[in-house]
């Protein structure tokens, strides 16, 4: 996906929308809320809405979900495109269809915090380099690759690992590029000078705290080296 000319979210709210809100303001002054209107998600769906809901949600914590700075009751997509996922009664209003279009949309679209939203999903999460390119460290080519290149070499990565462990636990380790360190000094190794331009990776931490991990096959570790590969070409 393209991330070109993304630009801060903003939507004009319908009068009824600033008139509930008005309302709870007046008379529930400690309540902390947010409003939605469904026709925010017409701006990327191939079948429009054509009746608008307007979804008004009362807010456990001030700092639970990501609002705007304009007024605190407007939610912003890190809020409402978590919302599409885990509430019921806003998914079962968009057709099933139309969700994939409303995701790309705002992540080509808007500025997104992709962490923040993650935060507001209660979803814990590490994030491994492998510098400067997924096949700089797996097969050391920093060339841009051809077609049958990028066809080849995951072919042959899989025959040498798919039914390989430890092989596969070995070569992510190699001291060649697996920096030395724990998560928090890797990262502050690649951040430094030119180190992110040239072959390193701290994948293998993943690998070493398999203690907190259950793997019943190898397929799904070279899912994760492969996805990113796929998602370039």
């Amino acid at each position: 996906m393209g991330t070109t000319d993304v630009k801060p979210y903003s939507f004009d709210y319908s009068e009824l929308a600033k008139a509930v809100a008005t309302i709870i303001e007046s008379n529930y002054t400690d309540v902390n809320f947010t409003i939605f209107e469904t026709r925010q998600f017409n701006e990327f769906m191939n079948l429009q809405i054509g009746k608008n809901t307007i979804m008004v949600s009362i807010v456990k914590l001030p700092t639970e979900a990501p609002v705007s700075q304009e007024k605190r009751w407007m939610p912003i997509p890190e809020n409402f495109l978590v919302d599409l996922a885990a509430e019921k009664i806003l998914s079962a209003l968009i057709a099933q269809s139309q969700i994939e279009y409303i995701y790309e949309g705002y992540l080509n679209h808007y500025q997104i915090d992709t962490k923040k939203m993650l935060r507001y999903a209660g979803i814990n999460y590490t994030v491994y380099f492998l510098s400067r390119t997924l096949e700089h460290v797996l097969h050391n080519r920093i060339e841009n690759l051809t077609d049958q290149d990028k066809t080849e070499l995951p072919e042959a990565f899989d025959d040498s690992y798919a039914d390989n462990l430890e092989g596969f636990l070995a070569f992510i380790a190699d001291e060649v590029f697996a920096v030395k360190g724990d998560y928090k000094q890797t990262w502050d190794f690649i951040k430094q000078d030119t180190n992110s331009l040239k072959r390193y990776s701290n994948l293998h931490l993943l690998f070493e705290a398999k203690k907190r991990l259950t793997f019943q096959s190898t397929s799904s570790i070279l899912m994760v080296l492969h996805e990113p590969l796929l998602l370039r070409s």
